[in-house]
């Protein structure tokens, strides 16, 4: 009799195991068809979920990384039209001195020169106030103040000095940082600086309507010096917007073959992952219909 039982005991010990065997892989399929992933769990393949989460981690970061460098282009180009803008007026203001500069210039026509100027000055401190995303371009750090505001013939820098930190990095890369911005005050001055912008152009129109047509022509080497000085942050800007969109292409390429490399590991090949569903379930009815049969003859069995 205890044979009996042993024999019995194993049998149903068998086919409960083999049934809940069946049972698992089919709920581990069944899932995998609802994530849509080979791997969710240390089980399923430890090596290939460490390998899951490193790419992971990688995609997120330099999706990260892309909003920096976006970041910084439309940075970049925002201030470099505010800066061709700037080359501009620097021009016309250039025009008006030569003008003014001229002999045969009667004062009323000085008059009306060093009014233009002082126009200019005012469409030269809304370029130096632009603004991107709430954030002005030429504060430095201080990107929620207005850099540069004018009260008569002062006009003043209240973002962060060209003698401090104004610097504003991005991450890029794992080991890079780019500046993404200019020193205003280094670009446009302010008034109680000799030999910026805004001194030369409120000289300028001082000079223009006091009639003095001497110092009016000292303000053009003056003037062309500021000229090149907008031209040289221009090309440096330049110069961060070409190494930005660089990075930017190597980022993708990069950033693609990791997607690739992902999917290949984690994305179920559903053609393949649908035909093992359904051998596996033909799997579980067959050990469903023997697990009938056996368990009833083996209590009938140990009854006996």
């Amino acid at each position: 009799m205890s044979i009996n039982r042993l024999s019995t005991n194993s049998i149903i010990s068998q086919s409960s195991f083999w049934l809940q065997r069946n049972q698992n892989q089919l709920n581990r399929l069944q899932e995998k068809a609802a994530l849509g992933q080979n791997i969710s769990r240390a089980s399923d393949d430890p090596l290939g979920l460490t390998q899951v989460l490193g790419m992971t981690r990688g995609l997120n970061q330099n999706e990260q990384y892309s909003k920096n460098i976006q970041l910084g282009i439309s940075e970049a180009k925002a201030a470099d039209i505010a800066l061709t803008q700037t080359v501009d007026v620097v021009q016309r203001a250039t025009e008006l001195a030569t003008q003014g500069a001229t002999v045969t210039t009667n004062a009323s026509s000085m008059q009306a020169l060093g009014r233009e100027v002082d126009q200019l000055i005012n469409q030269l401190v809304q370029l130096g106030n632009v603004s991107i995303n709430d954030k002005f371009l030429f504060s430095g750090v201080r990107t929620t103040t207005a850099p540069f505001s004018r009260s008569g013939d002062v006009i003043t820098y209240s973002g962060t000095p060209n003698t401090q930190a104004w610097e504003r990095q991005v991450d890029v890369t794992d080991n890079t940082k780019l500046t993404i911005n200019l020193a205003g005050d280094s670009v446009f001055g302010n008034t109680t600086t000799a030999n910026t912008l805004f001194r030369v152009m409120v000289d300028l129109k001082n000079n223009l309507l006091a009639g003095d047509q001497t110092n009016t022509r000292l303000r053009l080497d003056e003037l062309k010096t500021q000229q090149e000085t907008v031209l040289s942050a221009q090309s440096q800007l330049g110069a961060v917007q070409t190494q930005l969109e660089e990075t930017e292409e190597r980022q993708t390429t990069y950033n693609n073959a990791l997607s690739q490399r992902y999917a290949t590991l984690q994305n179920v090949d559903m053609p393949k992952l649908i035909s093992d569903l359904r051998f596996q379930e033909q799997i579980n009815q067959a050990s469903l219909s023997v697990m009938g049969r056996v368990v009833p003859r083996s209590l009938m069995d140990f009854l006996q």
